[in-house]
């Protein structure tokens, strides 16, 4: 099997990029040589060794400014293979440098920060280029995930409205972590879009919404599907429409009679069917754009699944490192808030989207403390503690 060296990258960094390599480029494993506190170029195992394209992190191997003896190193460590050089800044002149590439030898210089689509379409360029790496093409995934053909449908009948009848509403895991979520962010029960996402996503659960008589959409929780006859862009402009919302209506639709409710409701084609998580992510998305989230309280939590950015738009470079920490294991939004300094708002916009999207799980939900008690840190919270030193500082060059 074919495999990516990733080589002078932070942790995080390293995980994000192993995880877009398994969904994009499944015929090809990642080996990873760890950054070191000295900053140097890191001793090479016999599997980096035989690797076939390397990502280099240029200021990892101390390698931040371009010279003749640093461009003879890094040659000399790529051993004629193709490769991605993530340089900082503005470059520290190696965009411009003239390096001494074998035959077949591709070598490409991203900027950092970078974006998921950008070192997609870097990785992309490599791994499928033949005359470039000399290699076979990589079997690259699509980029979309299959969907069920359309199918025909009908218009919508009276029904409770949005917030009627909570009683009927399943009680479990996901409403217990709306819950948490709500009282973590309180700006959050305001939104009633937020409120809509927080039902359809409950687990065993399956409406039909619709304006009006007008149909907006059909979710199945337990399929993970969603489906609209209409296309995104114009049942987003519907839905952020203060009339259509204010005619909202959620029809429950039992699991064994989905099909034949769906013919009923909807008689027009659909025009866009997603999976569930994508499609609760981009409408909890939109609810949050302009809201303002001020945390009041704490909570753990940890990815279920790897959110699909492919299909969410390419995602940002933050939700990837996120998404990448917390799909090992529980971090509290107050670890990852001190980690990633003066970010806060972008980690709180993700909690929210992936708890909401029911892409994640809520582990604790901590009392808040006062803030004039310091306690001790337990053994216990050891493992999810935020990394000290040079990584803290990385972060926030990063960013």
């Amino acid at each position: 099997m074919s495999s990516i060296l990733l080589a002078g990258l932070t942790e995080p960094e390293a995980a994000a990029l192993e995880i877009l390599v398994g969904m994009h480029w499944r015929d090809w494993k990642v080996v990873t040589l760890k950054r070191s506190l000295s900053l140097s170029i890191p001793e090479q195992t016999s599997a980096a060794r035989a690797a076939d394209v390397c990502v280099v992190d240029l200021f990892g191997f101390g390698m931040r400014r371009h010279a003749p003896e640093q461009e003879a190193r890094l040659m000399e460590f790529l051993n004629g293979r193709s490769a991605i050089l993530l340089a900082w800044g503005t470059g520290g002149g190696w965009n411009e440098a003239e390096l001494p590439t074998a035959p077949g030898q591709q070598v490409e210089c991203l900027k950092v920060p970078y974006t998921s689509v950008a070192i997609r379409s870097a990785l992309n360029g490599i791994l499928t280029g033949e005359k470039k790496t000399g290699r076979s093409p990589a079997k690259a995934d699509a980029a979309a995930m299959p969907l069920p053909a359309a199918r025909k449908s009908p218009a919508a009948s009276a029904a409770p409205e949005l917030e009627e009848k909570p009683q009927e509403q399943p009680v479990g895991e996901a409403v217990d972590a709306l819950r948490v979520l709500h009282a973590a962010f309180p700006q959050l029960a305001s939104s009633l879009l937020v409120k809509l996402v927080g039902k359809i996503t409950q687990p065993g659960s399956a409406y039909l919404v619709h304006s009006r008589g007008d149909p907006v959409f059909i979710s199945n929780a337990a399929q993970g599907t969603a489906a609209s006859p209409s296309s995104e862009a114009a049942m987003l402009k519907a839905l952020l429409t203060p009339e259509v919302q204010s005619s909202l209506r959620l029809v429950p639709i039992a699991l064994d009679k989905f099909e034949e409710s769906q013919r009923k409701y909807i008689r027009t084609p659909l025009r866009q069917q997603k999976s569930l998580d994508v499609f609760a992510w981009e409408l909890a998305e939109n609810a949050l754009a302009d809201l303002k989230l001020t945390q009041k309280a704490d909570l753990s939590l940890r990815l279920t699944r790897m959110p699909n950015f492919t299909l969410m738009g390419g995602g940002n470079a933050m939700d990837v490192q996120l998404a990448a920490i917390c799909i090992r294991k529980p971090y509290s939004i107050n670890t990852l808030v001190q980690s990633f300094p003066r970010q806060e708002d972008k980690v709180f916009r993700f909690a929210a989207l992936a708890i909401l999207s029911g892409l994640a799980e809520i582990t604790q939900a901590p009392p808040v403390q006062p803030r004039k008690v310091v306690l001790a840190a337990p053994r216990a919270a050891a493992p999810v503690a935020p990394p000290k030193g040079f990584f803290r500082s990385l972060l926030s060059k990063l960013f």
